[in-house]
């Protein structure tokens, strides 16, 4: 070896950093790497393949498409890693610009499961160009499952609907729930919602069934048959005495919302109905205002009282 700027000539030690895409790189590529080349390929998941929640990098394509730049004509060779002894190897080249794109082709489709992909190009004149790091990509082909969770059969007017979903892979995003009144067709009652509970109105000796249908957050849709989940028949007059919650229930709760300045409260005549549930009488019933802070009492003297 020549000397250098008058260095003892000799053995020189190349340290490299710890980064994960070096790990990826045969002895092979390390070698031909020239001084201070500090070219790389770039790698991430095409737009269009990331469905549902953009950027989560969870998709339900089983044959993604992936994209990045690197030299202009430059060969670039993608290698996925995954699941069960999934490996797969496909080649892209660089256009003028040193943009490349590769899809994995029908013949090698993803499975649900985690992924690794890793990209590496050759340039027009031989030369090895350094890995951007590593994609990690999520496949979830499986769509969630949801119900709507099993409640007393008889309600008050105003009623609390439950519902749930579980997912193994990217996780329950939103729901759409139905209804249907005395056995009539389905209608959409909550579009896409995140909540997991709400309360609905009805009248009373009417009856209503529901069944949600759930979405996960890479974009996978329930397929569900409407059929009722859940059927209950309005037989409890409310307001119940003291029920300020409306849940159809005497709690600690109803104490709390008066005290933060709930609703007025329903008092009356107390009796329980068929379900054993305490409710006020109509009849008898009165509507008071939500106590407040008891006014001074005032003093009488002894003179006035003689």
């Amino acid at each position: 070896m020549s000397n250098i700027g008058g260095a003892p000539s000799g053995d020189i030690s190349v340290m490299l950093p710890d980064v994960p895409w070096i790990s990826l790189l045969s002895p092979s590529v390390i070698t031909s790497m020239q001084p201070g080349d500090t070219r790389i390929v770039s790698l991430a998941l095409d737009p269009l393949s990331d469905s549902g929640t953009l950027g989560d990098l969870m998709t339900i394509l089983p044959t993604p498409a992936f994209k990045g730049t690197t030299e202009a004509q430059a060969d670039v060779t993608v290698e996925i890693t995954g699941p069960n002894g999934y490996h797969h190897t496909g080649c892209a080249t660089a256009n003028a610009l040193g943009a490349w794109s590769y899809t994995v082709p029908e013949g090698a489709p993803m499975d649900d499961g985690q992924y690794t992909i890793a990209a590496r190009a050759v340039d027009t004149e031989g030369n090895h160009l350094l890995a951007d790091g590593t994609l990690t990509l999520g496949i979830d082909r499986t769509a969630p499952v949801s119900i709507i969770t099993d409640q007393p059969a008889n309600v008050s007017p105003y009623f609390l609907v439950r519902w749930s979903a579980t997912d193994n892979r990217s996780g329950a995003k939103n729901w759409d729930v139905y209804v249907s009144e005395d056995g009539g067709p389905f209608t959409l009652w909550l579009a896409a919602t995140t909540l997991t509970s709400a309360r609905r109105s009805g009248l009373l000796d009417h009856l209503y069934s529901f069944y949600c249908v759930a979405r996960d957050h890479a974009g996978n849709i329930e397929q569900k048959t409407p059929i009722a989940e859940w059927t209950a028949t309005i037989t409890r007059q409310f307001p119940f005495a003291g029920d300020s919650t409306l849940d159809c229930q005497i709690n600690i709760l109803d104490l709390i919302f008066i005290g933060i300045g709930g609703e007025d409260v329903i008092l009356g005549e107390l009796r329980l109905d068929e379900a054993g549930c305490r409710r006020s009488c109509p009849r008898k019933g009165r509507r008071y205002p939500t106590p407040g802070p008891a006014a001074p009492r005032a003093r009488r003297s002894r003179r006035s009282r003689a």
